[in-house]
């Protein structure tokens, strides 16, 4: 990264943590904290969806003797939700595993306002 940018990170956070109490440095850990603490909040409602995924095909595993419909649409739905649970196990763990990253975007889009 270029030294001049992070330089003016750096003066940014510590502007930014005397106007909230805290040097820089507190501040860059506890953004740090903040996105670890997304990371795992986005794979629990990657938990709660893989719940809900197995209720829907239970539903519609028991569904496929009684009638056709509801197997499609709940396969359908299923498969969405599989979908939209990949991409937050993605997002929670890049969260967990590279906060560093997630923190420097933050900062950069808030200072870039």
């Amino acid at each position: 990264m270029n030294e001049k940018i992070l330089e003016l990170i750096t003066v940014r956070l510590d502007t930014l943590g005397v106007k909230i109490g805290v040097v820089g440095e507190q501040l860059w850990y506890v953004l740090i904290k903040q996105v670890r603490i997304e990371g795992w909040a986005y794979l629990g409602a990657t938990g709660l969806l893989l719940l809900l995924v197995l209720i829907l095909s239970l539903l519609a595993w028991s569904a496929r003797k009684d009638r056709g419909d509801d197997t499609i649409c709940c396969s359908i739905l299923g498969l969405f939700i599989f979908a939209c649970m990949l991409g937050t196990s993605y997002c929670g763990l890049a969260r967990v595993f590279n906060p560093e990253f997630y923190a420097l975007q933050e900062i950069l889009r808030v200072f870039g306002k």
